[in-house]
């Protein structure tokens, strides 16, 4: 009998306004822990990093994996907080293999863990305005013995709920997938079928929610429709909205203040880019469009864990137009192999993985890592219909016009750490 170890990433990102109606066990989480990020020693900086770079590294996987007609998108914070959970399930071999991946070596497994902790704090409170959610969870088989150290760890650390289950029920899919569905506010509705797999030893659930609305809006009645540009040269009409190079700015009578705190600007001779602000100014969206005789394809090569914090530092407040398109999409992923080319590859080899430090007989190997997102992003959570084609100015002003397939990068602004990469390749909305 196999006995496996099932991974779902669950990453919702939705642009829109953040109701005041949250549930109950929302706000709660919300208030559950404030951590402050000037404690000494920052714990979380050398995750912040790591994560970043983890996931530059497996969105190029994915990447190259994928149909270049596809959108895409991964949530590095995501990826590695799975991880982080694994490496306190991981013994041996497969324990150093996970630490090499996330830039851990030399630490203790508290600081490890401790850092995690740290940092899922500062997340989930960096910004009032913007609702950043995580939730995580552990299913065991009924009757397979689990190590009480591995679930503590996933509790203290990770705040991460533990329940054994019968994989065999018949309610046990729809138990599971209840809880898919609070924790992703019905967006993903599925995760799991009936009838699971019998060989199921443990279920690993970690969803990312992220809920925020522009810190300057995008005006509905100057939404567009726009020809984009397909990379397989053919063109199809998207929903593009403006904000025009006025209206990203802190305004006071008749001056404009323009700061660091506000839209900022970026080219080189691969790209146009904007940074967008959401809420307080603590999380922004970064859109990079390549230039036009450059395909994405290039611009995603050139996206490397050594060139993306120098491009980042080189944004500058400035006077700038952008063109974004409205889209939506569900994405589904099986990460297994980016994830064994990244290093983990003994992880998923029943002769070589070792989960001891979960499994009490110490039988037992990561089998699937599945991902699977909903993302909508649009003016301010409302939808404008409009034929009229837009009259572009003729100023001087730089625009980043998004027609044609572009990067977008979610990250909180102060730690720097990445919490979503994506490619739209058909802004579909």
């Amino acid at each position: 009998m196999r006995i496996v170890f099932f991974i779902i990433l669950l990453m919702l990102f939705v642009m829109q306004y953040v109701y005041p109606d949250q549930p109950a066990e929302r706000r709660d989480a919300r208030n559950a822990r404030t951590v402050s990020s000037e404690t000494s020693g920052n714990p979380e900086s050398w995750l912040v990093a790591s994560c970043n770079r983890f996931g530059l590294d497996l969105f190029h996987e994915i990447a190259k994996s994928d149909d270049p007609n596809t959108n895409i998108v991964v949530s590095p914070v995501s990826a590695i907080y799975a991880l982080g959970m694994v490496y306190n399930a991981a013994g041996g071999e497969t324990r150093k293999a996970i630490a090499d991946v996330l830039d851990a070596k030399g630490l203790s497994e508290q600081a490890i863990n401790e850092a995690f902790r740290h940092l899922n704090g500062i997340l989930t409170h960096a910004d009032p305005e913007v609702n950043f959610y995580a939730a995580r969870s552990v299913w065991t088989r009924l009757g397979k013995p689990i190590q009480p150290r591995f679930i503590a760890a996933c509790s203290t650390y990770f705040d991460a709920s533990a329940k054994e289950i019968d994989f065999r029920a018949p309610w046990a899919a729809d138990t599971i997938n209840d809880w898919v569905n609070r924790a992703t506010e019905g967006k993903i509705a599925e995760m799991v079928s009936q009838p699971l797999d019998e060989d199921f030893a443990m279920i690993v659930l970690n969803a990312a929610y992220f809920e925020a609305s522009w810190t300057f809006p995008f005006d509905s009645t100057k939404t567009r429709l726009w020809p984009f540009r397909h990379a397989d040269g053919s063109q199809s009409e998207c929903r593009m909205m403006f904000l025009d190079d006025d209206e990203h700015v802190v305004k006071s009578g008749t001056r404009y203040f323009v700061n660091d705190s506000d839209a900022t600007y970026f080219e080189n001779e691969l790209f146009q880019a904007a940074s967008l602000p959401y809420g307080e100014r603590r999380f922004r969206m970064t859109v990079m469009v390549p230039d036009s005789l450059l395909s994405i394809d290039s611009l995603i090569n050139a996206m490397t864990r050594e060139n993306w914090p120098f491009w980042r530092n080189g944004f500058h407040p400035s006077k700038f137009a952008v063109g974004l398109p409205k889209f939506t999409f569900r994405y589904e992923k099986d990460l297994k192999k980016a994830l064994g080319t990244l290093g983990l590859a003994t992880a998923f080899d029943p002769g070589t993985c070792d989960l001891s430090n979960a499994f009490a007989d110490s039988v037992g190997w990561i089998d699937k890592v599945m991902q699977k997102s909903f993302i909508r992003v649009d003016e301010k959570g409302t939808e404008a219909i409009d034929v009229t084609d837009y009259v572009a100015s003729d100023s001087v002003t730089p625009c980043v016009l998004a027609d044609r397939p572009f990067l977008f990068v979610i990250d909180e602004a102060r730690s720097g750490i990445i919490l979503f990469i994506g490619k739209i390749a058909d802004p579909v909305f």
